[in-house]
């Protein structure tokens, strides 16, 4: 035994040995098993894949180790070496030779793996801009998304070189490459060789099986058209703030992977047993009979798994599935920061009465602990659903910058915050010991750093009239000529109307990139030898502030932090009193979600 520390691992390693499901990933394990071979041997075998992972920043070519003194390692974008969300520089020798070093390294601390993995940042990450690069993809690359074009032929071409130099010391070695995001479509002027196992991460729309959207139905049969070695990632048993899967969508889908005659299936997912354990169980079972009827396994589970309660676990669980498959079921807005859950939620409401009525009679059904604590499980994982669309309520509701409403949710948020540290003895119950924890841990600092953001903010408007700046002229600016052009000075040019507190998006503009913002506003005579304050909520991502055409401030920096930031500028000099002024502000967005999406303010103290 490994002791109480890693009994979790050996116990998922024991539950995927007698479902003759030997596969392991070493990039968490390991550290953790000196004598990994020994383990697992004693389990009839596994297959071992190494760093299957995120791992061009955090593994190989780490920037801290190589930015300073090699910056050619990263890519070249506008003009300029970056490293900071970005990919790698996938042409240059230097870069694969330490990658097939550091896998030949692996290779030789775990012979016993049968690949290695190859694997791209996680997000929206840019892509070198050097000629070498680009020179390995097609001409006129398909942009993904933010203007980063599909590099899959630039990645398969750099795995296949790299395999190359790794067979030389270790022959019929496998690399695993993760195909995502702007690499996800098929390569279209290179194919992957023999040796590449192509891991396929792709997620579903959350009505649809895979199986039943045609999009993601093509990339995978492109795939499957050029390798025999296609593993796919599918993103079935999630949480319950990500898109939910069903019964049918699992039965579904695994049909089609086994007629498609893949490699493998590699779930991605939360280890949230105590509401989807049911779906580990059915999927389990059809990887090794996809074209048996579910439902003998599917009833065997309930009443060998949950003895007399099983049948009020499968109403509850049958129901839930029918209510999270029902598109009138969930509830969109868009969250904002601290409270940053997501854009959705699904509201139990009208059916919580019934769902809690069949957990009733399934705790009252127990024969012994031993069930008891697996319906409890269950009611656990329910009890968490319920906490959380509680807080999602409340987020909803939230009104930014107001005391009252900001405790409202702070209070859900702790209630949930507890719920799930009162779990943690069994983390399985919600993923609680992944996502949630980690999820968690972030806000307490967000919420922290909004604290002190409304302290600092009732100081700034205290003994302030406050005049509210809600209506704004708008103009998108792609060439980002406005300040060449003086937008900033007065009306010139075509502008919509537009308002603050909102994204752009939010008011039709799908676009990133330069836009500005103007507006007109008269302050009186009588406000003359007064400080003048413009204050921001917050904008998305960068913003410039001018009054009267004099540039009176500048919001830069991290775009992880600005777009989110209050931030004011004092604005006496630059104001005529008694006299309409121009405000303008040039906004420049990333990508994303992008504008000035809070309120602004003119404070006159």
């Amino acid at each position: 035994s490994l002791g109480n520390q890693y009994r979790h691992h050996e116990e998922l390693a024991d539950w995927a040995v007698k479902n003759r499901l030997n596969f392991d990933e070493l990039v968490n394990t390991y550290p953790f098993f000196p004598d990994l071979k020994t383990f697992y041997d004693k389990r009839g075998g596994a297959v071992l894949i190494l760093r299957p992972g995120h791992n061009f920043h955090s593994y190989f070519i780490p920037p801290k180790v190589y930015f300073k003194e090699h910056p050619e390692y990263y890519p070249l974008v506008n003009g300029k070496r970056i490293w900071s969300h970005a990919q790698l520089c996938l042409s240059n020798s230097d870069v694969r030779k330490i990658i097939a070093e550091k896998i030949i390294k692996g290779f030789k601390e775990y012979p016993a793996a049968i690949a290695h993995g190859l694997c791209q940042e996680d997000g929206a990450r840019a892509v070198c801009q050097c000629k070498r690069c680009r020179a390995l993809d097609p001409p006129n690359p398909e942009i993904w998304r933010d203007g980063i074009p599909y590099t899959t032929d630039r990645l398969i071409k750099t795995a296949n070189k790299i395999l190359e130099m790794v067979n030389r010391e270790f022959p019929g070695r496998m690399i695993y490459v993760m195909a995502y995001n702007n690499t996800l479509k098929p390569p279209k002027t290179t194919k992957p060789s023999d040796g590449l196992i192509i891991a396929l991460p792709i997620g579903k729309e959350r009505f649809k099986s895979i199986s039943e959207d045609e999009e993601r139905k093509k990339i995978i049969d492109g795939w499957a058209s050029i390798t025999d070695k296609l593993i796919i990632e599918p993103l079935i048993y999630m949480h319950v703030g990500r898109p939910c899967s069903n019964t049918n969508h699992i039965i579904k889908d695994m049909k089609y992977f086994k007629k498609l005659g893949i490699y493998g299936v590699r779930p991605m997912a939360l280890s949230t047993w105590g509401l989807n354990g049911h779906m580990y169980n059915l999927a389990a079972e059809l990887m090794w009979d996809a074209d048996t009827n579910p439902e003998e396994f599917i009833g065997e589970y309930y009443r060998l798994f949950y003895g007399k309660s099983g049948e009020w676990i499968k109403r509850f669980t049958e129901r839930r599935e029918e209510i999270i498959s029902d598109p009138s079921s969930y509830v969109y807005f868009q969250s904002s920061s601290p409270f940053y859950f997501g854009n959705f939620y699904i509201d139990y409401t009208p059916y919580i009465e019934e769902l809690d009525g069949y957990l009733k009679k399934a705790i009252m059904m127990a024969e012994n602990d031993r069930i008891k604590k697996r319906v409890e499980r269950v009611i656990y994982g329910w009890e968490f659903c319920k906490l959380y669309q509680h807080m999602m309520e409340a987020v909803k509701n939230f009104k930014k910058s107001e005391e009252i409403s900001f405790q409202e949710v702070k209070k859900k948020w702790l209630k949930l915050a507890d719920f799930i540290a009162k779990t943690r003895r069994d983390p399985d119950i919600i993923g609680g010991d992944t996502y949630y924890r980690k999820l968690i841990r972030r806000h307490k600092t967000r919420i922290k750093r909004y604290e002190e953001h409304l302290s600092e903010r009732k100081k700034i408007f205290k003994n302030a009239d406050v005049l509210t700046l809600s209506e704004w002229d708008f103009k998108l600016d792609p060439d980002n000529k406005g300040v060449d052009e003086k937008w900033f000075e007065g009306n010139k040019g075509n502008w919509e109307k537009i308002r603050a507190g909102r994204f752009w998006e939010d008011e039709g503009y799908n676009y990133d990139g330069y836009a500005w913002y103007r507006t007109q506003i008269k302050i009186p005579m009588y406000y003359k030898g007064k400080n003048i304050l413009i204050y921001f909520e917050g904008v998305d991502d960068f913003a410039w502030v001018y009054v009267n055409g004099k540039l009176v401030g500048e919001h830069v920096g991290d775009r992880n932090k600005t777009w989110d930031e209050p931030f004011y500028f004092t604005v006496t000099d630059a104001i005529q009193f008694g006299k309409k002024n121009v405000i303008a502000v040039r906004v420049e967005d990333a990508g994303q979600a992008g504008g000035m999406h809070k309120e602004v303010y003119i404070l006159i103290k």
